[in-house]
């Protein structure tokens, strides 16, 4: 397994993303040298999804620091926000985080960059490339 086969985006030297992950891939992002793990995806979303505390166990066996903060992108909020930012901030690097698709994952890290001082268009246009649409952060600023 690689990070082809998983389609990890490589966000930032710290901060990668994905799709949702099984047990398999955690031991893969383990051996990649990730020490954190963020899941931004609901339980229950699709019947074929790990329930998060599966995968909690797996990760915790493997050293791994897991943070789990479940939302719907059409619930942003500015506080829900800062919760992000604060699990960006604290999570061990390198971190990888995840949800259904990976735009819910690499929100956060968008989010993190503007409360750093980047410039919008340019993060928004930066996520863009990535393939991730972070336009909704335009309306919580």
């Amino acid at each position: 397994m690689d990070n082809q086969t998983m389609h990890i985006k490589n966000l930032t030297d710290g901060y990668t993303c994905s799709a949702q992950i099984s047990k398999d891939e955690l031991k893969h992002l383990h051996e990649q040298g990730v020490k954190s793990v963020i899941c931004f995806r609901p339980d229950g979303e699709h019947p074929e999804q790990p329930e998060f505390d599966t995968l909690t166990r797996e990760a915790s066996e493997l050293g791994l620091v897991c943070y789990y903060l479940p939302y719907d992108v059409a619930q942003v909020s500015a506080e829900l926000m800062q919760q992000m930012h604060r699990i960006i901030e604290e999570a061990p690097k390198p971190a990888h985080a995840f949800c259904k698709t990976g735009r819910r994952a690499a929100l956060p890290l968008a989010f993190s960059k503007l409360k750093q001082g980047e410039d919008l268009e340019a993060v928004v246009s930066e996520f863009k490339d990535h393939g991730f649409d972070v336009e909704v952060l335009k309306n919580h600023l």
